[in-house]
């Protein structure tokens, strides 16, 4: 409940739980539930057999930043690595290193279909361009079946930058994705997607593309 940002006083956990199928009172777990309605159900640490290193490794990243669901506290700053996203040009496949941008005008990189607290979040997507043409046109923006915060800029031709971003959740059941879009065909260049950062904010900051020399963390 302190994920959605919904305020509860113990009476009423007390009678979730019991609407859950437990007595007021007693310390039957939501695991216990779980167990109780739905007898075929697994632990997902069982399919961990199932991954990669690569994805037990990014899983293990990712989930540090949602330990705080578990420890009844809140969250301010999230990271989101370049393995989280998805490459537009192989729908489905993980993003693995720079993009070429030659091509017609297209969704270059999407996902990760994670979750945010509600509230006012400032995105600082971190990118290294390389040849890129005078007239390379991109648009970044945030969806969850609706777009919440955008911005459009035309890009340098090389360098680290970052495209700031900001944007209100207020439906945290619903997944988020950062599009990363070229609104232009291109004949040349390229685009790394280093990371994204993402910081809980009291109000909307400045949008657009700034010079960046600081590395997120990969």
């Amino acid at each position: 409940m302190i994920f959605f940002g919904i305020p509860a006083e113990q009476q009423q956990l007390e009678l979730v739980k019991a609407a859950l199928g437990g007595e007021q009172g007693s310390r039957a777990s939501f695991l216990d539930f779980i167990l109780a309605q739905f007898p075929k159900w697994h632990s997902v640490k069982s399919f961990a057999g199932m991954l990669s290193d690569e994805d037990i490794s990014l899983i293990e990243h990712v989930g540090q930043d949602y330990n705080f669901i578990g420890d009844e506290r809140s969250q301010s700053t999230f990271y989101w690595p370049r393995r989280c996203f998805l490459d537009g040009d192989i729908p489905g496949h993980r993003l693995v290193g720079s993009k070429l941008l030659v091509g017609p005008a297209r969704i270059l990189s999407y996902g990760p279909y994670m979750h945010l607290p509600a509230g006012i979040w400032h995105g600082e997507m971190q990118i290294e361009l390389a040849g890129c043409g005078t007239d390379t046109l991109a648009l970044l923006d945030v969806f969850n079946g609706e777009i919440l915060g955008a911005v459009s800029m035309r890009w340098p031709r090389n360098g680290s930058f970052a495209i700031d971003i900001s944007f209100e959740v207020t439906e945290s059941h619903k997944p988020l994705e950062l599009r990363l879009q070229l609104l232009k065909g291109a004949i040349e260049g390229e685009v790394l997607l280093v990371g994204v950062r993402l910081t809980r904010a009291a109000t909307p900051r400045q949008i657009g593309v700034r010079s960046d020399s600081a590395s997120l963390a990969q």
